[in-house]
Order: structure tokens, then C-alpha cells, then sequence
């Protein structure tokens, strides 16, 4: 399991699905079919099929997890916490997002269960459901949860700083889309001065860092430092997944509104078409961040 989870964040993903296959055989047959582990590692299949874009696929095996874990777990237990968390997941990248955000909400009453705690106490849960209300853009439940989480890092002390850098650095970009671009900056600097030390090097991570800097210089009128920060967050994912096409689409909807501000049109065009491709390709003509590129393209040109 290891392993393919080191193929998928180096965007290896097809090995890595190999590779974990190998593994779930392993558990199937230490474990057998009817058991939490086995429960568990469909639930991590279905993330490797959700960046591959087969949404049906990791649907299914989504489904198929928690129906088990619901046979044979009475009791709360992360099993079942995780297959809602994946459904949440796949339903938010799929563009259905109440029903994303009930799913997500089972899951942390789930796993805050299993551990003897209420949903409100269960700070990782609340950064989810922030980060996700974020990328819809609620701003106002988006920065609720991401505050909640981050008293609730601090509380928890030195062992929770990386989490604790990445919930302020999405504050940051909530601060900075709601006009707040000083706060946004000191949020970043803090989160630039703690990033050697608490592990931020994955570039899933650097990406989101730098798509919340090229918000904020965006907003204060810096758009060539933006389209620097935007430019890098798109380079850094260096094997773009299917499966988050809608992340890629956000943030070439950004890099167009920097390029139309800086009055480089043909570009800022490019970059929308670009993002409608992206989301076109992968059968999601419905996801709300479409709607958002025709507006930008209608707000632009």
C-alpha cells in the first residue's frame, strides 16, 4: 500500500493501481472478502480510480465498501468513516455538492464516533468540509470550519503543525477571495516560514500554496507575480489526473482573469478553453465550474 501510494503521488497512477491490487489480494486473502481491511482497501481503490476519471468505477467500489462495513460493523469504525469520505469526495470532484457535503458530514460523525468524540471535536473533518466549501466558493462556511480546525491544530500542539500550515494556507485563500489581502499575506508568511520544517514538499500541497499566492497578488492588482504563482501551480502537477480536472479548470479560470487584466485577451481565451476541455474530457459537461468559465469568459470578453 506504500508503495502505490507512492507511484500515485509521483502521478504514476495506472502502477500504482497495479500495485495495489496486488496488496488488496494480500488482504483478501489474510483477511478475507467480508472484513473491515478488505472494506478499507477498496475504499483506496476507488481514490486511484477517481484520479483516473473512471467515476463510475470508484463509485462502485465506493458503494460496495460501505455496504460492507455496514454488514459486519455495528459499531462506528473507520472503515465505514472512510468509504463516506470517499464518496464525499468522488461527489464533489463529480459536481454534486449538497450531496458531497452530506456524505462528507457522515463521515466525520462516523469517524468522530469510533474515536469517543462529536463532529465538532474532530479538527481533520472540519478542514475537509472547509477546503471543500472553499472550492465551491461559500467563503463564509468555508473560513467557519477552516477557523475551527485551526484552534483546534493549535490546541493539539508541535504534532499537528503541518496540518495546521495547510488549513492557514487555505484561510488565506478565503481571506484574499473575500478581499481581506493583508490578512491573506501574513497567513501565507507564516505558512512560507514553517513549510521546510513541517513537510509541505508534496506537489499537491506546493500547488494549493501557490494557487492561494496568485489569489492574493491577483486581488491587490500584482497580476505579474500572480500569473507567476498561477503559472507554477500548473507546472508543478507535472502528469495532470483526469479525476481533478476540476482543480486544473479553477485554475486556469484564475490565469485567465489575470491575463485579461493584464490585456493579454487571446491568452486569457486559450486558458478558458483549456479549462472547458479539461472538463469536457472527462464527461463532466454539468460541473458547476463550467457554468464558472462562461461567466468568466462573458465577465473577460
Amino acid at each position: 500500500m506504500r508503495m502505490s501510494r507512492s507511484y500515485a503521488i509521483n502521478g504514476d497512477v495506472e502502477r500504482s493501481l497495479e500495485v495495489h491490487d496486488q496488496a488488496a489480494d494480500l488482504v483478501q486473502r489474510m483477511e478475507g472478502e467480508e472484513s473491515l481491511a478488505h472494506a478499507t482497501v477498496q475504499r483506496s481503490r476507488a481514490r486511484l480510480l477517481l484520479q483516473m476519471g473512471q467515476f463510475d468505477a470508484a463509485e462502485d467500489s465506493l458503494r460496495e465498501a460501505l455496504a460492507l462495513a455496514d454488514r459486519i460493523a455495528e459499531h462506528p469504525n473507520q472503515a465505514r468513516a472512510f468509504a463516506y469520505f470517499g464518496l464525499g469526495n468522488l461527489m464533489f470532484f463529480t459536481g454534486r455538492y449538497e450531496q458531497a457535503l452530506a456524505r462528507t458530514r457522515k463521515g466525520i460523525e462516523e469517524c468522530a464516533a469510533s474515536r469517543g468524540l462529536t463532529a465538532d471535536e474532530h479538527p481533520c473533518g472540519l478542514q475537509i468540509l472547509g477546503r471543500m466549501k472553499a472550492r465551491m466558493h461559500r467563503w463564509e462556511g468555508a473560513e467557519h470550519y477552516l477557523q475551527q480546525a485551526r484552534g483546534q491544530f493549535v490546541e493539539k500542539g508541535p504534532q499537528f503543525e503541518r496540518r495546521l500550515a495547510l488549513t492557514e494556507s487555505w484561510l488565506a485563500f478565503v481571506a484574499c477571495h473575500q478581499g481581506r489581502n493583508e490578512e491573506g499575506a501574513r497567513l501565507l508568511a507564516k505558512v512560507h516560514a514553517r513549510s521546510d520544517t513541517v513537510g509541505l514538499d508534496e506537489p499537491i500541497f506546493q500547488a494549493q500554496n501557490l494557487t492561494a499566492r496568485a489569489t492574493c497578488r491577483y486581488r491587490t492588482g500584482d497580476h505579474e507575480q500572480a500569473l507567476e504563482a498561477i503559472d507554477r501551480a500548473l507546472e508543478i502537477i507535472s502528469n495532470p489526473q483526469p479525476g481533478y480536472a476540476m482543480l486544473y479548470a479553477q485554475r486556469r479560470i484564475l490565469r485567465a482573469r489575470i491575463l485579461g487584466e493584464l490585456g493579454r485577451n487571446r491568452q486569457a481565451a486559450e486558458s478558458l478553453d483549456q479549462a472547458r476541455r479539461q472538463l469536457e474530457a472527462v464527461g463532466l459537461t454539468e460541473h458547476p465550474v463550467m457554468e464558472r468559465i462562461h461567466q468568466t469568459r462573458q465577465d473577460l470578453f
